[in-house]
């Protein structure tokens, strides 16, 4: 047994009682036979090749297939649309439609604004609103000047030239609106136009541009105090009276609805703009009878009318108290008869034009003459 070596290390050696193991050369074969289990050198080189090799071999074919599945993977494509009866294919060649050209070109501002000054409405001077038959009565007039230009026997060589208007004539805002083709249709209905008897007594009928057409602000009015003999012409010449600082024979009426305790009516008005500034200017008070009733105009947002039973002072600066008609609180018991903001717009009135036979009959009614208004102390 041999000791170690300078390293430390022991060798191995062959256990006690074990031979040394010995192979026996196989015929044909030269050189010294190697032990088992132990391998020369040219055996590990061959076999760290053909496994080098076998990796190739394998890395190579997978690969391979990796692109053969890549190629054989089918395309994703969307579902194909159904054809429908109503599907047209756009033809091509020389059977394509060809997009329309714009003769016209651009309109020039100047034109524009030119065409804006044909929209004209005739209308009545002090501005009243126009029924729908007496707009209809008016363009009667005028297509009877017009035949009477152009069935009258003429001496003269030169052919008749009447005026060209656009679209169809009718009644909007309380006017009867026009479209002239050119200034030779203006200046012939501007020029005509007072042949035309006005409908209104102290009226006259003009020409107007559309835009010129007063505009009215819809609000809500509630009469308190109604008596049996009170209708909308007496209702209407009060207020009149007693409010000199507006036009109220300009203002229009939509709508009247007797109140369901039958001891007030409520209107919705149609209001032009300076009136309606002015009230809003004056808290929206309007004098009636010995006290103030209010307008309401759609900004305000109202949800409910005003409820009669309750009423609040407003101290004034004179020291005196004013009592004001309080908002009923929104319930069951008491549901709003009108609602300015959805109430539907009927055809417009004048409420200087009121009767009894054109709008509700209050003393048909059977309006009551409990007093629940607000009077001034």
């Amino acid at each position: 047994m041999r000791g170690p070596t300078d390293d430390g290390s022991r060798p191995l050696e062959a256990a006690e009682g074990t031979a040394p193991v010995s192979v026996a050369q196989a015929p044909g074969v030269a050189g010294p036979a190697a032990p088992v289990g132990v391998s020369t050198p040219s055996e590990v080189g061959a076999t760290a090749a053909a496994c080098a090799s076998k990796s190739k071999r394998a890395r190579r074919g997978k690969k391979r297939t990796n692109e053969k599945n890549h190629e054989e993977r089918p395309t994703q494509t969307k579902p194909v649309k159904r054809d429908r009866p109503d599907d047209s294919f756009t033809p091509q060649g020389n059977g394509k439609r060809r997009k329309p050209t714009n003769t016209t070109g651009p309109i020039k501002y100047a034109d524009a604004l030119k065409m804006k000054e044909y929209c004209v409405a005739i209308m009545m001077e002090p501005y009243h609103d126009l029924t729908k038959e007496q707009a209809e009565a008016i363009e009667k007039q005028l297509q009877r000047v017009m035949d009477e230009e152009i069935f009258s026997p003429s001496t003269s060589a030169t052919p008749v030239v009447a005026p060209s208007f656009r679209g169809k004539a009718f009644h909007s805002e309380g006017t009867l609106k026009m479209w002239c083709e050119d200034d030779f249709a203006l200046q012939w209905l501007q020029r005509n136009v007072v042949k035309v008897t006005s409908p209104r007594a102290g009226t006259r009928l003009v020409v107007r541009k559309q835009s010129e057409i007063p505009k009215r602000v819809k609000a809500g009015l509630l009469i308190p105090q109604v008596e049996p003999e009170d209708d909308l012409d007496r209702i209407r010449l009060r207020i009149t009276c007693q409010n000199p600082k507006y036009r109220v024979s300009n203002w229009a009426l939509y709508s009247a609805v007797p109140m369901e305790n039958k001891t007030a009516i409520y209107l919705i008005l149609g209001i032009p703009e300076d009136d309606a500034q002015k009230l809003k200017a004056s808290e929206r008070r309007i004098h009636y009878k010995f006290g103030n009733i209010y307008a309401r105009f759609q900004e305000d947002r109202i949800t409910a009318l005003p409820n009669l039973d309750a009423t609040e002072e407003v101290p004034t600066d004179s020291g005196n108290a004013v009592t004001k008609m309080e908002e009923s609180q929104p319930g069951p018991s008491k549901e709003p008869v009108v609602d300015i903001g959805s109430s539907e717009v009927g055809p417009q009135s004048d409420l200087g034009d009121l009767s009894e036979s054109e709008l509700v009959d209050i003393d048909e009614s059977g309006l009551s003459s409990d007093d629940g208004a607000a009077n001034s102390s």
